[in-house]
């Protein structure tokens, strides 16, 4: 049976969010098991590691998240579609083997990357770490390409239940091979063996089921040009992204040790989680929006009605999870890390409080791609980066890993609540003042559950996994029924009510 793309969105987004269920309720059983059994420190050696071979990612210049939009000029050409696809295959395998050399030089000079602040079992350690890790990052490049051709054809529903396999395997692969006494390197052997498996999948997919094709002859170099003069600045993006999100852990690695690290890493684990879901519903909108951009002569006014919907669906999530944090995430994080782990409260905060526009905006980005704007964001992304450099060295020595996260959060609000909200307006032409007037109603009546959270956290105090959980669900119920009452539209009613209730209205 074929879904069409309407269909394969909503249940992307429906298969996304229940995939997040699943790697919550797994990671709320095995994070806890992992910090016990591998220690502080070795735990903060494995997120050092994790964040320096993040960096390799790259290596692939930004030309991943091109694709869409030179697939969309092309999909009713199949011999231009096929040498596309070759193109992007070919240019992606020797950014594999680039990846691969660096990571093995990386490895070897482990000790004078890392600093004086780790033991030398810990040195010993990152370097068996680093090559692993190295190699599967290199496997994921030319795994990344059928995965966007996947997205592009958009099979979301085949894609999010591959995701959804993956990780429901690696918590329980993650435990066994902990009980094993395997430690973190059989962390990382686990983490290639998936990435494998889930590639061979992909590709029989996009081959067998999609039936793609790569066409390898006469290799275009005009094309690959174009290609690389539009991913120039997603590239000049990954790397501010990347500073943004990984440095703190390197500067503590330097300046404090590994204990720092994995504090920090505890609420920047929970700040991955939060990013992923909130992204959920933008991440299966890329291929319309390149669409639009492609096909219409003025898409400016669906593409702002677009803008809008989207960011309200985004702003019910990302609301949710921020206030429902603020209430509860104290008690959590000692539940489920440990009362060492309670700095990883305010770090957290720190972290997904500033992150709450750009995530809501989330669709911003793939419109500027779409329409080749997307220049200037990096522009500005690249200057507070390093004003976020430049700021938590100093916070770290006096706040340790908690100032680590104010250098980032002082950037991303300056970045992306203030000057990409102006760079959207003035450059790109969507209409902020209308997206923002759309919003508040949602962000206002926040605060009305916010306020019933404390009142229940001052009346009812008891530390323990039944009363999170029943405050929780209370928080819950309450957040989405004033959300419904106050902020939700027609259209967002009916949505949530179900096709049913939409056909009963028509036949009447």
């Amino acid at each position: 049976m074929i879904i069409d793309g309407s269909k394969q969105r909503k249940l992307g987004v429906v298969l996304g969010y229940i995939n997040f269920l699943i790697k919550m309720g797994t990671q709320l059983i095995y994070v806890p098991i992992m910090l016990k059994i591998l220690g502080q420190n070795e735990y903060g050696v494995y997120q050092l590691v994790a964040s320096i071979i993040s960096y390799l990612s790259l290596l692939n210049f930004g030309f991943g998240g091109s694709y869409f939009r030179f697939y969309a000029q092309c999909k009713d050409d199949k011999t231009k579609e096929h040498k596309l696809n070759g193109t992007f295959l070919m240019i992606f395998t020797l950014f594999a083997v680039l990846v691969l050399i660096v990571g093995i030089v990386i490895s070897i000079n482990a000790e004078l990357i890392l600093g004086n602040k780790l033991t030398s079992s810990e040195i010993e350690l990152s370097k068996i770490l680093l090559m692993i890790l190295a190699v599967n990052m290199a496997l994921t490049f030319p795994i990344s390409v059928f995965s966007s051709i996947i997205s592009s054809r958009e099979a979301f529903v085949f894609q999010k239940l591959v995701e959804l396999l993956k990780n429901m395997a690696n918590p329980f692969l993650t435990i066994f091979i902990l009980l094993m006494g395997k430690g973190s390197v059989g962390l990382v052997v686990v983490t290639t063996f998936l990435t494998v498996v889930a590639g061979i999948v992909n590709v029989w997919y996009a081959i067998k089921k999609l039936n793609v094709r790569f066409s390898f002859k006469g290799l275009d170099i005009r094309l690959i040009r174009e290609i690389g003069i539009f991913s120039f600045f997603i590239f000049l993006n990954s790397i501010i992204d990347q500073v943004n999100w990984n440095v703190d852990k390197y500067l503590l690695g330097r300046m404090v040790g590994a204990a720092a690290i994995a504090v920090y890493s505890v609420g920047a684990q929970i700040n991955t989680i939060y990013i992923q879901v909130s992204d959920m519903i933008a991440s299966v909108m890329a291929p319309k929006v390149n669409l639009i951009v492609a096909n219409e002569q003025s898409p400016m006014r669906e593409l702002n009605e677009l803008f809008i919907k989207v960011g309200r669906f985004q702003a019910y999530i990302v609301v949710a999870i921020v206030s429902g944090f603020f209430v509860l995430g104290k008690d959590f994080i000692v539940l489920w890390a440990g009362k060492d782990y309670q700095e990883a409260y305010v770090i957290t905060l720190l972290l997904i409080v500033p992150a709450a526009v750009p995530l809501i905006q989330s669709l911003g980005v793939d419109i500027q791609r779409a329409l080749n704007k997307h220049q200037i964001r990096s522009l500005v992304y690249a200057g507070l980066s390093v004003i976020n450099i430049l700021l938590s060295i100093p916070l770290i020595y006096k706040y340790g890993a908690s100032g680590a996260a104010l250098g980032t959060a002082f950037s991303l609000v300056v970045g992306n609540g203030l000057i990409m909200n102006i760079v959207y307006f003035k450059y790109i032409q969507l209409n902020i003042f209308d997206f923002w007037k759309k919003l508040f109603p949602i962000i206002f009546s926040s605060f009305i559950p916010i306020c019933i959270g404390f009142i229940m956290n001052y009346f009812w105090d008891s530390l323990s996994w039944i009363t999170i959980i029943i405050k929780g669900i209370v928080f819950v119920v309450v957040y989405f029924g004033v959300e419904y009452c106050i902020a939700m539209n027609d259209e967002e009613k009916v949505l949530l009510k179900g096709r049913s209730f939409l056909k009963k209205k028509n036949k009447k």
